[in-house]
């Protein structure tokens, strides 16, 4: 028999406040994000006290539709060379 109390499975992706920096750290991790673009909203955004929210909106959708059509989930996937 198996406990299950206090077994959570699911996205983790819970609220944006936390998910949405993380989500671009992970992608400038990988650099998939240009420094320019990354440096700036880190500042701006992450960094101030006070950020300018429509700034900041800006910048992720850059970031965000600049990396293109990538699943988060599958980043670290191991890639095919061979057709199968």
């Amino acid at each position: 028999k198996l406990n299950f109390k206090g077994f959570a499975v699911g996205n983790p992706f819970t609220e944006s406040y936390s998910a949405m920096p993380a989500m671009m750290q992970t992608y400038w991790g990988h650099q998939l994000i240009s420094a320019p673009v990354w440096n700036t909203f880190n500042t701006e955004c992450i960094d101030k006290r006070i950020p300018n929210v429509t700034q900041c909106e800006v910048l992720f959708y850059d970031m965000y539709f600049g990396v293109g059509n990538i699943n988060p989930y599958a980043i670290d996937y191991p890639v095919c060379l061979e057709d199968s």
